[in-house]
């Protein structure tokens, strides 16, 4: 329950901002807001996330094909908690800001929310298809059940490295903060 909401608040948050700009979660880049086709990102939390969005895809594939359910769903958990607290509270003033770095989040946002209503699909029917259709491009397949699986796309492992290693750092940081009483 705590990861469908928290998911839910991400694409809340999403049709929070989207029409703001103009864009719709119907109009966003097509195809499911497919960005990775389209352009590389310029941020680097958008092509971690990416990255991300590619390791969760193929741990899921990986998984489904051995028929390991538990080894094909365990990644969803903590990709849904990288989106959220992670990707997400760090960009939340590129999608209030406006202009071409907003464009750039939202789309990203659209594809990373899109392409994890298909990975879920199969565990999660009825809330992927709720996803899917508040994401969907009219141009879009109509339900997320008969979407062809997602490509794992380019996953930079080094850079999936490197904001591990900032993310502990970011953390003990806090640990200090709040043993100092700061």
């Amino acid at each position: 329950k705590k990861l469908l909401m928290r998911l839910d608040n991400v694409r809340s948050f999403y049709a929070l901002y989207a029409p703001a700009t103009g864009e719709s979660s119907s109009s966003t880049s097509g195809q499911g807001g497919n960005v990775s086709e389209n352009h590389s990102p310029s941020q680097a939390l958008d092509s971690w996330i990416l990255s991300r969005l590619g390791e969760l895809i193929k741990e899921t594939t990986e998984g489904y094909e051995r028929y390991e359910l538990d080894v094909a769903t365990r990644p969803l958990s903590q990709f849904i908690d990288d989106l959220s607290t992670w990707y997400l509270r760090r960009s939340r003033e590129r999608f209030k800001d406006g202009g071409d770095d907003t464009e750039q989040a939202l789309a990203t946002l659209k594809h990373v929310l899109v392409n994890t209503a298909k990975v879920m699909a199969p565990v999660m029917p009825f809330f992927a298809e709720s996803l899917y259709l508040a994401m969907r491009s009219e141009s879009d397949t109509e339900s997320v059940h008969l979407c062809e699986w997602p490509e794992a796309g380019k996953i930079d492992e080094s850079l999936i490295q490197e904001m591990r290693q900032v993310r502990t750092l970011a953390s003990k940081g806090l640990e200090l903060r709040e043993k100092a009483g700061i």
